[in-house]
């Protein structure tokens, strides 16, 4: 499909708040004219919350129409919807490709593709089922080097920090950082927290 979406996940915050920061941040973005509208499942590739365009006078209005490289025509742009997502979100971008692992309690590395960071992946992946079935936030996973349970948010060593599960995400498709950037700030501003960033391709 060729479209990507960035997602800025606010994983410290508890499951039990997750709804009052999910609307906090939606508020927060109509406020200063970011998105606008009803909910339009249209402008995502997959439903996964409330979802709404761009505000057409707002600083990401430029996304709701492109040019036509040879006609010149302006065209409306099918995806550019921004989705609040959550409880049990799960960013899979880190497990596209097999990521790295660094364990936060011992500092053991597990470069991917070893046998180390498969065995690693599974465990990964055993607990996911766990942390969408619990009644509050169960992210703890254990390392493969040290037997410690550890955050999965901070077990990933691929790039800029990242999280793999929070209960508060907010996905921005098909915008670019320059955009994406200073609507994060906005929200950080309205949950008194920062955000971590995830990518996903599609």
């Amino acid at each position: 499909m060729g479209a990507a979406y960035g997602i800025v996940g606010y994983p410290d915050v508890p499951r039990g708040e997750a709804a009052g920061a999910l609307a906090a941040c939606e508020a927060a973005l109509r406020e200063d004219g970011w998105i606008e509208g009803d909910h339009d499942p249209d402008a995502v590739y997959g439903d996964r919350g409330p979802t709404f365009r761009p505000a057409a006078d707002g600083p990401a209005g430029r996304l709701l129409f492109m040019t036509h490289p040879v006609s010149g025509a302006r065209m409306e742009m099918a995806i550019n919807g921004v989705s609040f997502c959550g409880p049990s979100y799960l960013n899979h971008g880190p497990f596209i490709d097999m990521p790295s692992f660094e364990c936060p309690s011992c500092g053991g590395e597990t470069r991917r593709e070893t046998d180390g960071a498969r065995a690693q992946q599974e465990r990964c992946f055993e607990m996911f089922g766990r942390y969408a079935d619990a009644d509050d936030a169960l992210r703890q996973v254990a390392c493969v080097h040290c037997q410690a349970e550890v955050d999965i948010n901070d077990l990933i060593a691929d790039g800029p920090p990242t999280f793999v599960l929070s209960d508060v995400a907010v996905e921005f498709w098909d915008w670019p950082p320059d955009l994406i950037e200073p609507a994060a700030a906005l929200m950080d501003r309205a949950l008194g927290r920062p955000h971590r960033m995830g990518w996903v391709h599609v």
